[in-house]
């Protein structure tokens, strides 16, 4: 399905940046003015309704605000007790031609700036620019490029750059920068498909699931038990979060489950059949703020899950909304671990942030490594320390080198295999490898 009618990128609504909140920032009063599931369906009836100041918690200390110029959406601000914690600026430019890697063609431009303060001491860590070339002749595709920076609160410098262009050919293009020996270098780059899946639960559910690969209708109360879910994993899926410490992603999680299905539509495509997912999603839909959600639900899988599964396969797909530059993954999949991905998912899991997250969620058998991938901690530091022992005690890495041609990045399971194979190639002389975060094995 193509969603790259203008008018259909003009009007839609947008969702916000995240609106991170520590219980050490939080005024006297909000402290505990956390979303529930009600506030959130009244914030969703609210934008619906055309609202432009909606609170999106109880007693309304956060809040989402936008400003439109005409029936343009122009600005969207999150503001906690006052104060503003996060904004998006949106333009529109008529026509326009770029450079490589963009081809030479017309096209309209959709873009958005965005900045976002984790802790309310009035400096903005994150930064984040999104450019949509929308094609006017049917020559082009719609593409888009995302970059994330992470500035230092003292010197105000890049200190980690994530930047993914999506050509509009089902593909993502992911360049990854940061300091080495005190410059801003690219240290890894790789190229990965758009569309996502689940492919188990973090519990360990995988169906089987067998037949030719159709897509098929979808039942007529489909659109609306998601939609429920979504509020409900907003709620849960965010109170899991902010009890670990990841109060920014908590109120992420929270705020796209209020706006989606409200300013931003959800499109679900129904498959059957082997489509080796429980459920997809396109990631250049996902973290656009200008496109609706394509979700993608195999029907063979969702008719036998149980509720909690449904809850399980749901919020994975709403981390994949989250954004920052986290060490050199982000909130995607490492292509590099597919291959582990299908044959030792325990493992895959220990070493994927949404698997991770998601079985710290979800999972009562959490190990210590997937509470470190997660948190970005080790796994011998507190709380990730009283978990369930780490699947293997063997150490892995990756092997990146983005001068070679292609660039590599790759993932060993042994750190002395990678170590050992890593150095090979043009380019690669001098290319060490670098070991899995979390370990402290």
């Amino acid at each position: 399905m193509q969603l790259t009618t203008v008018g259909l990128m003009i009007t839609l609504a947008l969702r916000l940046l995240v609106v991170p909140l520590t219980a050490e920032a939080q005024p006297a009063g909000c402290a505990q003015d956390f979303p529930t599931e009600a506030s959130l369906q009244a914030a969703r009836t609210a934008i619906v309704a055309g609202g432009t100041d909606v609170a999106l918690s109880p007693s309304g200390c956060l809040r989402y605000k936008r400003v439109f110029s005409g029936s343009i959406l122009t600005r969207e601000e999150t503001r906690f007790d006052g104060q503003l914690v996060s904004a998006w600026d949106h333009a529109i430019q008529p026509l326009a031609t770029f450079p490589s890697p963009f081809p030479p063609l017309p096209f309209m431009v959709a873009s958005s700036s965005g900045i976002r303060d984790n802790d309310l001491d009035g400096f903005s860590e994150l930064r984040s620019t999104i450019v949509r070339l929308i094609p006017l002749s049917t020559a082009g595709a719609r593409q888009i490029h995302f970059q994330v920076e992470e500035l230092a609160p003292g010197s105000q410098t890049v200190v980690q750059r994530r930047s993914s262009l999506y050509p509009g050919d089902g593909t993502v293009h992911v360049t990854v920068e940061a300091i080495v020996t005190g410059m801003l270098q690219v240290v890894r780059k790789f190229v990965a498909p758009a569309n996502i899946k689940v492919a188990t639960t973090s519990a360990g559910t995988r169906c089987n699931l067998s037949g030719p690969e159709m897509i098929v209708p979808c039942p007529g109360d489909l659109l609306t038990k998601v939609e429920s879910i979504i509020l409900t994993v907003g709620v849960n899926g965010g109170s899991c979060l902010r009890t670990a410490g990841l109060s920014a992603e908590a109120d992420n999680v929270a705020q796209v489950a209020s706006t989606l299905a409200s300013s931003r539509d959800i499109i679900l495509q129904c498959e059957r059949g082997d489509t080796d997912r429980l459920a997809g999603i396109n990631t250049s839909q996902v973290k656009d703020p200008m496109s609706p959600v394509l979700i993608a639900i195999n029907l063979d899988c969702w008719d036998n899950a149980s509720n909690s599964d449904r809850e399980i396969i749901i919020f994975h797909e709403l981390l994949h909304t989250l954004d920052n530059t986290f060490e050199l993954q982000g909130w995607d999949h490492d292509p590099s671990l597919e291959n582990l991905a299908e044959n030792n998912n325990d493992r895959y899991r220990e070493l994927d942030r949404i698997g991770a997250c998601n079985s710290l969620c979800n999972n009562p058998s959490t190990t210590q490594c997937e509470c470190a991938t997660c948190l970005g901690k080790k796994a011998c530091d507190a709380p990730c320390n009283s978990k369930a022992a780490c699947f293997t005690s063997q150490i892995g890495g990756w092997c990146d080198c983005p001068n070679a041609k292609p660039p590599k990045h790759e993932w060993y399971d042994s750190i002395n295999a990678c170590a050992g194979a890593c150095p090979s190639g043009t380019g690669c002389a001098f290319v060490l490898c670098k070991p899995e975060m979390n370990a402290c094995k």
